[in-house]
């Protein structure tokens, strides 16, 4: 999906959140900002700003998307309904639907 947002965004930064231990192999994405345990409501927030917002099949990334006024992208077989203007993609091969 990254190498699909650099193409269509050429220059754009991306932060990826998650839960984890640095030792979890984190140090592949190093062009990219990690967040790590970052607070829940910082994480949100910064989440819910998003230019392009891309969500997994998450409960905690839902809120954030339902705030998020730009783009969000949802994974396909989410067992939550996106809202109207979310575009989906497929987990599996990382496409995104046009």
């Amino acid at each position: 999906i990254i190498s699909q947002l650099k193409e269509r965004y050429p220059g754009a930064h991306f932060h990826i959140f998650s839960a984890g231990r640095n030792d979890e192999g984190w140090d592949k994405f190093g062009e990219y900002s990690v967040h790590l345990d970052t607070d829940e409501h910082d994480t949100w927030r910064h989440m819910a700003a998003a230019d392009v917002l891309v969500t997994c099949r998450s409960n905690f990334g839902y809120i954030p998307g339902i705030l998020c006024e730009g783009l969000v992208l949802y994974s396909r077989g989410w067992w939550h309904p996106p809202l109207p203007g979310w575009v989906g993609y497929n987990q599996k091969s990382g496409n995104i639907a046009e």
